[in-house]
């Protein structure tokens, strides 16, 4: 699936989006040298209760819910029922994923915990920085939109320092070499077969988010969204023919689907509430996505069937986080196909949540 064109077109792609934590942990950092260089390891203390044994169940939709100090990842069927608890990531982590062998977690942590956050960037085979990889030693004011490569060589990942704008970065998995800036971008994900990257980027004229794709290795640039709007959150289907996106072209955040070139443009959802982060079923015939409004009486996750906007509602969770993840029907470890991931972006706060 490589990138090749660099002229405008208009699409939008989807991405998973990443929830917000907003508590303070404790910890310790990690070692390593300029920006995330080496395979230094982490002293500090904070654990979450993530495992690297886990792996996401075939034919299900993941998604977050928040308490203010803890995210936890939960599973559950298409029609809403066998809800579970999938992990668990507590205060002072951002940014979470399982590499395809479910046996490694990529994750930010910042041993000043999040209202002073210092984030670096680990890979363990538990969620802890103790005994873990360092990867980047940032800091980071946050960290998502974290993913494997398929093999599970690489992650990438979007960050944001204390100053300038956050932006795409790849990176060894095992923590040799120098983690690579491609772009400014507020949110990522990776295609199907680990060749592309669809991310929205707000660094252009219109100070809007514009869907954007290249290649991992940073050629094959495309902008492929070109509008006054926001465009954000693009995942790529199972199939990697089309992209899910949100968009507020309509007056409200809805989800949209496009193919990869920017073609077959259609709105999924016409809710008068924002519709965030959706995801696709296998054979592309579903989208589930979560629903945060301002009060929250109807936020949770909901499913429409493409071409029809009659949204069912499968679980209420006034605390749902604006990321959804729908695993493929073969079943796959998790972080093979998709992303787990923690944080918005601040300028993503600020659109979501206004503030």
């Amino acid at each position: 699936m490589k990138l090749s064109s660099c002229v405008p077109f208009l699409v939008v792609i989807f991405s998973v989006a990443c929830a917000v934590m907003s508590g303070c942990g404790g910890g310790g950092g990690g070692t390593g040298t300029g920006t995330g260089t080496g395979t230094g390891t982490g002293t500090g203390t904070g654990t979450g209760t993530g495992t690297g044994s886990s792996s996401l169940p075939s034919n299900s939709i993941v998604f977050s819910v928040t308490n203010g100090a803890t995210d936890t990842f939960q599973t559950m069927k298409p029609d809403g029922s066998g809800v579970a608890t999938l992990d668990s990531v507590p205060d002072g982590f951002s940014g979470y994923a399982h590499s395809p062998n479910a046996a490694k977690i990529a994750f930010g942590y910042s041993p000043t915990g999040s209202s002073n956050p210092q984030y670096q960037v680990y890979v363990n085979s538990s969620l802890t920085p103790t005994g873990a990889a360092s990867i980047d030693s940032g800091p980071y004011i946050f960290v998502g939109s974290m993913m494997f490569s398929p093999d599970g060589s690489k992650i990438i990942y979007v960050a944001q320092k204390s100053t300038g704008n956050s932006g795409i970065y790849v990176a060894n998995a095992n923590g040799s070499g120098n983690p690579t800036r491609l772009d400014d971008a507020d949110d990522a994900t990776l295609s199907p077969d680990g060749s592309a990257i669809v991310y929205s980027r707000s660094s252009f004229s219109s100070g809007t988010g514009q869907i954007c794709t290249r290649n991992i290795d940073g050629s094959g640039f495309l902008q492929v969204t070109n509008n006054g709007f926001e465009n954000i959150l693009p995942q790529w289907t199972k199939e990697g023919d089309k992209v899910l996106f949100s968009s507020n072209s309509s007056g409200v955040f809805n989800i949209w689907s496009m193919t990869g070139t920017g073609a077959s443009l259609q709105q999924l959802t016409t809710s008068s509430n924002p519709n965030y982060g959706a995801s696709a079923n296998t054979g592309e015939t579903q989208v589930a996505f979560s629903k945060i409004q301002f009060g929250g009486q109807l936020n949770g996750v909901y499913r429409v069937t493409v071409g029809n906007t009659t949204e069912t509602n499968l679980i209420m969770a006034a605390g749902v986080d604006a990321f959804v993840y729908w695993t493929p029907t073969t079943g796959r470890a998790a972080g093979g196909a998709g992303s787990l991931c923690l944080r918005l972006s601040p300028r993503e706060h600020r659109l979501i949540y206004g503030r």
